[in-house]
């Protein structure tokens, strides 16, 4: 999987607002596929910020176990042992 490129989506976005210009007859199917890859477009921004909070939220996690759990665990461990 490979992040979409803004400037890939705004050039087919491009192209469909230019062919639907061009054409008179047939341009409601690229005017409906247009709106729908924008329409992906915004659903795929809105994941990819919820998947930035997510990981966020699992290295400050990630962090606090280390550093408070197990770090101290260890440490004693090798006082004791």
């Amino acid at each position: 999987m490979k992040a979409i490129n803004k400037r890939e989506h705004q050039s087919v976005i491009y192209a469909l607002k230019q062919m639907e210009s061009f054409l008179d007859e047939g341009t409601a199917g690229a005017v409906q596929n247009a709106k729908a890859l924008s329409k992906l477009y915004q659903r795929y921004h809105s994941l990819l910020s919820d998947l930035s909070v997510c990981i966020n939220e699992y290295e400050a996690l990630h962090h606090h176990l280390r550093v408070k759990v197990l770090g101290p665990a260890l440490r004693k461990a090798k006082r004791t042992g």
